[in-house]
């Protein structure tokens, strides 16, 4: 006879986010009986980062597996069942040895990746990661870097070419003066204290000659925490980075920019004594033309010494990618994966014998719950990116306050303008076979917006097509535009909200 068997298994690991401090990861895997001849395991985590908590980053990692992990009681089975009774306790006993080795290779993934890729880190465990050596160094000086960083530029290089720079990762300089990046948010979440000099050095090359003062900041209290209110930069601060700069250009012949078009091809031998001096405009967000890569020695050298890149909205997605590919290693072909609420699907929903039906949160501001459901996801990532959460209103009021009808300021930047997206578009989701480019699109699309080519074809269809990808765009005025074989249908609490909704399928 099969039987369930229910025990808590308690175990602590010790994760890292991309772009925030160390932090300690906790969590408890059990099992459900579901009445079918296998369980789901879950393991859930919250990240709590120097007893702080945060807003709520949680990770959930759920698992069919065909017999369950908990161990067997011997009262649970009969006298003459001494040989039932040890079979199942080997079995149970071995499944959790299979689970606790996948935890410990997704532990050791992640934390090759936050110590190689995460960036703006100066104080930290994190400090010397490959993306920060390369932000802290000075323009025309090679800086070696290990072959996961390498990977993850080409990846990002092929991005930022087929989204026209609507995903650069060389987006640093915009966000801090935009204060949406890390240390602004570290000043928020710890209280660290913000002064004139801080605001310069942490900045590193990238924005020091920017916040020379507090001025620009609305500090409230300017003695015991850094509470802060949020304004747009001025005008000139967007203009000055927008600006092309003519840079002397000392690299080695052989050496190949992240565009392709600086030497001979990547992967080149280059000779340590080859180099060539010329001069170039570029400004510090040119990704394309800005970074040089030499692959023969994995070396990445910068052009512009204000140059610096965030590798976190790529990076995310990767280290999905890789956490799907070690759950299969591992025997786990059925299952979710959900990096608070971007997601990956493992094959099918084996306990209800479908398709997983996947909900997607309402990306309107001063709207809440879910708006669509999309059915029958198999083995695929399901990204969301949207305006509502991170942002601010201005102008403001003599209390520091968003003024009725305030703009308001989200954090998913156009670089090409300096500014945040103005497109109309309030969220996406992409449905892809890969974390990597779902993460990158659901962002990229929000930039590009809803624009046509000459024959009035809309481009992100276009470029959906080019990665075999489907998408749901959210528009302003209620337009869900769904954009390739989605099973799309609006969820109750959209329904029962009285929002005016229109779903158009392209």
């Amino acid at each position: 006879m099969k039987r369930k068997y229910k025990k808590l298994i308690v175990f602590k690991l010790v994760f890292v986010i991309l772009s925030s401090p160390l932090f300690l990861l906790s969590g408890c895997l059990f099992s459900s009986d579901n009445g079918t001849d296998g369980d789901f395991v879950e393991l859930r985590h919250t990240w709590v980062g120097a007893g702080v908590p945060l807003s709520q980053i949680l990770v959930s990692i759920q698992l069919y597996v065909p017999n369950s992990p908990s161990l067997p009681q011997r009262s649970d089975f009969g006298e003459n069942e001494t040989v039932a009774w040890n079979n199942a306790l080997q079995n149970a006993l071995r499944q959790q040895t299979n689970i606790r080795n996948m935890l410990n290779r997704m532990q050791a993934l992640t934390s090759d990746i936050n110590y190689t890729l995460s960036a703006n880190h100066d104080h930290s465990p994190l400090a010397n990661t490959d993306i920060n050596v390369l932000n802290r160094s000075p323009a025309n000086k090679p800086v070696e870097v290990s072959d996961l960083t390498i990977r993850m530029l080409n990846k990002s290089r092929y991005a930022y070419k087929k989204t026209n720079g609507a995903f650069n990762p060389a987006i640093f300089p915009v966000t801090d003066i935009w204060q949406f990046s890390p240390r602004f948010m570290r000043a928020i979440l710890f209280g660290t204290y913000l002064t004139p000099e801080t605001l310069r050095t942490e900045a590193g090359r990238a924005n020091e000659e920017f916040f020379t003062s507090l001025e620009h900041l609305r500090i409230t209290n300017h003695t015991t925490n850094a509470t802060f209110v949020k304004q747009p930069p001025p005008s000139e601060w967007i203009n000055r980075i927008l600006h092309q700069d003519t840079v002397t250009v000392n690299v080695p012949t052989n050496a190949s920019t992240v565009g392709g078009n600086a030497g001979a091809s990547a992967g080149a031998s280059v000779s340590a004594n080859s180099s060539t001096t010329t001069t170039k405009n570029i400004n510090r967000l040119d990704f394309l033309n800005g970074l040089v890569i030499c692959e023969a020695n994995n070396t990445v050298t910068k052009l512009h010494d204000r140059m610096q890149l965030d590798l976190g909205a790529i990076a995310r997605g990767y280290a999905v990618d890789r956490l799907v590919q070690i759950a299969n290693e591992h025997g786990f072909t059925s299952g979710v994966i959900d990096f608070s609420g971007d997601i990956f699907v493992l094959g099918y929903n084996k306990v209800a014998n479908q398709g997983w039906n996947v909900n997607v949160g309402n990306p309107h501001r001063n709207q809440g719950g879910s708006i669509v459901r999309i059915n029958g996801i198999q083995s695929q990532s399901v990204y969301t990116s949207g305006t509502r959460e991170r942002g601010f209103g201005y102008p403001l009021d003599a209390s520091n306050r968003p003024v009725p009808n305030a703009r308001w300021y989200h954090h998913i930047m156009d670089t090409r303008t300096g500014r945040p997206a103005d497109t109309g578009i309030a969220g996406v989701t992409v449905v892809g076979d890969s974390g990597v480019f779902s993460d990158v699109l659901s962002t990229a699309l929000i930039v590009l917006g809803l624009e046509t080519d000459a024959s009035g074809n809309l481009k992100i269809k276009q470029l959906l097509n080019h990665f075999g990808y489907s998408a749901i765009i959210f528009h302003d005025d209620g337009r869900i535009i769904v954009i390739g074989g989605l099973d799309v249908h609006p969820t109750d609490d959209l329904l029962q909200s009285g929002n005016h909704f229109e779903i158009i399928h392209l």
